[in-house]
């Protein structure tokens, strides 16, 4: 069964002048190809913005605040994916992503993430903000 949830597109031409005012100027004001792209075809298609890097995501809450921005685990949390997932397979995603990719997890699911993976795991997700790997 496909559900064509996801399609591949090139940014058109239109768009250009944009990437390449975010890939070019001030290192603190630039984003590498993949997150400019990612914002670029955001903004020209009315879309939302899947970014996990910290910069990014602030560069473009502050040069684009009316784009929606989301992370890996704001996907990974949505409740119709753990409904058909399972809150176990959902603690396995997280951990992998935190420990093998360094996902980062944005300051609001910092709390979420911990409950779902218990202090254990959470004590080996270095990608973690050291206070939330902390006992409690």
């Amino acid at each position: 069964m496909t559900q064509n949830l996801l399609s591949v597109i090139k940014c058109p031409e239109e768009v250009e002048e944009l990437f390449l005012d975010l890939v070019g100027g001030d290192a603190s004001d630039t984003l590498d190809d993949g997150e400019a792209c990612t914002l670029v075809c955001a903004i020209h298609l009315g879309g939302a913005a899947i970014i996990d890097e910290r910069k990014a995501t602030n560069l473009a809450g502050r040069r684009f605040p009316d784009l929606r921005l989301f992370s890996t685990t704001d996907l990974i949390l949505q409740s119709d994916v753990r409904l058909s997932l399972g809150e176990h397979d959902i603690a396995d995603a997280l951990f992998r992503a935190l420990t093998g990719a360094r996902m980062r997890v944005p300051p609001h699911r910092v709390l979420e993430v911990r409950e779902i993976l218990g202090e254990e795991r959470v004590r080996l997700c270095a990608s973690l903000p050291t206070w939330s790997r902390l006992p409690r």
